[in-house]
């Protein structure tokens, strides 16, 4: 969706994908509340990227998109890996090498 330049609070559809053509969905590490949701590429169509913002409602809507999924009988690969942000401090030489 795009937000209506004439009407505050108000948006238009521009593409829609479903659900299980979902191929990825990502969160910023450093703002968890952004979301990066990619659909697979489908007949000729290039990949479709969405990047959503969603102040306190990401978690939620990640969840409810995979209950949805589980529901139709797909099966979730969840292929993560836990990053954390490395402190100056740990930033040696030494830890370099």
């Amino acid at each position: 969706m795009e937000p209506d330049l004439k009407m505050k609070g108000i948006g238009k559809l521009v593409s829609w994908g479903t659900l299980p053509t979902i191929d990825t969905i990502k969160r910023n590490l450093d703002n968890p509340d952004f979301l990066t949701i990619t659909w697979r590429k489908t007949d000729y169509k290039e990949p479709w990227v969405l990047s959503v913002l969603l102040p306190n409602n990401a978690n939620d809507c990640v969840n409810l998109i995979l209950r949805h999924l589980k529901k139709q009988g797909l099966v979730i690969d969840k292929k993560y890996e836990k990053k954390k942000k490395l402190l100056e401090s740990e930033v040696t030489g030494e830890a370099v090498m």
